[in-house]
């Protein structure tokens, strides 16, 4: 899929280059790579599909299934590999002409800060503020924490993960009811969905728990073997995305969160699912909020200041020039594996962080 020509979403809604700051690259807090060093040649070009292109009204629902993420990618292994995940969240292409854009907060470089990927990519979140997090080393010490390879390391270790179920199998379906949960196995190694992600987790039955799921795609459906949480513009949803960050554990709270990936195209000899993407937007406040739950006393004033002039979009809101920016775009890919139905239901370890966050 890669290389193709972008769809535009809704006139105007097109994907942009690519799950939660100002990008650290060996020269400071809030040094970033400019738009004119982003060679064709670093850059992975963003999945050619488009979220909101509905299959026909014939389209049927095959068997609902499980799938669990299997690993994530931040786009750390490669220069500029944030470029290429997530979608486009403002329908603008933003690089030397920030006009119709929000402003930057902080005083930040908004050549720099506010920079798509191909196509228009929002992904501030890997470009710039998974850097910051790595560069004030929270939670650990002794060496900033590779964050990618810890968020792996937390999903081969069981301890933490996501399973979206109900997703319909099939070329085309339409109006499938499908769920999102926060998940971890147990200790006999099952996959279970955590009892936070559940409005009502002492249900009678399990599957009664799992349908109170709080992060509920009602208007999922699935496009030529593409399957689409729903329409990107239409998204009220949180998903709270835990991450370990050496020592802590942050809640990343990303809002109007639109998940697609290839449900149908399973690969046969390791049957993984892949191109999976998570676009979505993280409120400022919310994330500062979720940081200081965490790190309790420790003076978190750059890293706070660091959050805000990494925003790019504004929360819930259409672009606007009057209004200062105050929400980070995320982006994140995935690849998945079917699973058998959960019907597990575990508490997540709420043990508070050891240490301080900042060192």
């Amino acid at each position: 899929m890669h290389g193709e020509s972008q769809p535009n979403w809704n006139e105007g809604i097109r994907m942009r280059k690519g799950w939660w700051l100002p990008v650290v690259m060996g020269c400071g807090l809030v040094c970033c790579t400019r738009s004119d060093e982003l060679e064709e040649a670093d850059l992975v070009a963003p999945p050619a599909r488009n979220p909101n292109a509905h299959p026909p009204p014939n389209g049927s629902s095959g068997p609902h299934d499980f799938f669990a993420v299997r690993s994530f990618d931040l786009g750390q292994g490669a220069a500029n590999g944030w470029a290429g995940i997530g979608y486009d969240r403002d329908g603008l292409d933003t690089h030397d002409d920030l006009r119709g854009h929000c402003r930057p907060a902080n005083g930040s470089d908004a050549g720099e800060m506010l920079e798509d990927g191909p196509g228009g990519v929002d992904n501030s979140f890997a470009k710039n503020v998974v850097p910051m997090l790595a560069e004030f080393s929270l939670g650990d010490e002794r060496q900033a924490p590779e964050i990618e390879s810890s968020l792996n390391a937390s999903v081969d270790e069981g301890i933490a993960g996501l399973i979206f179920s109900h997703v319909a199998s099939g070329h085309n379906a339409t109006a499938v009811d499908a769920f999102g949960y926060d998940a971890l196995r147990t200790k006999a190694g099952a996959w279970a969905v955590t009892d936070e992600s559940l409005l009502d987790p002492a249900a009678p039955t399990s599957s009664a728990s799992l349908a109170s799921g709080k992060l509920h795609f009602v208007d999922s459906y699935v496009t030529d073997g593409v399957w689409v949480s729903g329409d990107v513009l239409s998204s009220t949803q949180l998903l709270a995305f835990r991450m370990r960050l050496g020592s802590i554990w942050l809640t990343v709270p990303v809002r109007r969160p639109v998940v697609t990936f290839d449900a149908e195209a399973v690969d046969p000899e390791n049957g993984v699912s892949t191109n999976g993407v998570v676009s979505g937007e993280i409120s400022v406040d919310e994330l500062v909020l979720a940081l200081q739950t965490q790190c309790g006393e420790d003076d978190l004033t750059a890293i706070v200041d660091a959050l805000r002039g990494a925003a790019d979009l504004l929360a819930g809101r259409a672009q606007s020039p009057d209004s200062t920016c105050d929400a980070i775009s995320f982006g994140l890919r995935f690849d998945a594996i079917p699973i058998d139905t959960v019907t597990e239901i575990a508490a997540v370890d709420a043990a508070p962080s050891s240490g301080t966050c900042v060192h």
